[in-house]
């Protein structure tokens, strides 16, 4: 059987690099999927209002090359949480979206919409990046990672599966 590679393209999220260069370099090594963060801090910048043109752009062009991008619906988003000392407000990293009941419909809202959006180009959705490393994900005092990423995950499924529900 073949062997099916794949490979990571984070910070586009961060708007750190350019993903248009590595297109051809992609196709030229076989690699048949792509991991990408999606962004919630980028992409609801303001309450309610979703801009996912960045990201439209780079799943279209993995598509049209025949890689298949799959999304790790990471970071929380500094719009429905305060930045902690060490946070990195832009990105929303280590802001564990959990934390208020608005930052949970928040979240809820953002996956229906990523997901439904993505869901004729994205079989596999990714819970969070690195949960159990605190540089990705700060839990509330008093609780444990493993519990607070546990109820994540089973949150951010049942509302993936909502819309997908092959996901």
């Amino acid at each position: 059987s073949a062997c099916r590679l794949g490979v990571g393209m984070e910070c586009l999220d961060r708007d750190l690099w350019k993903h248009g260069p590595a297109m051809p370099h992609l196709k030229e090594l076989g690699i048949t999927r792509t991991r990408l963060q999606s962004g919630w801090a980028r992409t609801e910048k303001v309450k309610g209002v979703y801009d996912f043109a960045w990201l439209d752009e780079i799943v279209d062009d993995l598509v049209k090359i025949g890689v298949e991008p799959w999304i790790s619906l990471s970071y929380g988003n500094p719009i429905y949480a305060v930045a902690a000392d060490g946070e990195q407000s832009y990105t929303g990293q280590k802001m564990f979206p959990l934390n208020s009941a608005e930052g949970t419909e928040a979240w809820k809202a953002y996956v229906r919409a990523i997901v439904s959006r993505y869901q004729d180009r994205v079989r596999v959705w990714e819970v969070w990046n690195e949960p159990d490393c605190v540089h990705f994900l700060k839990v509330p005092k008093g609780s444990s990672w493993a519990a607070e990423y546990a109820r994540l995950a089973r949150l951010t499924a049942a509302e993936a599966r909502a819309v997908q529900p092959s996901a």
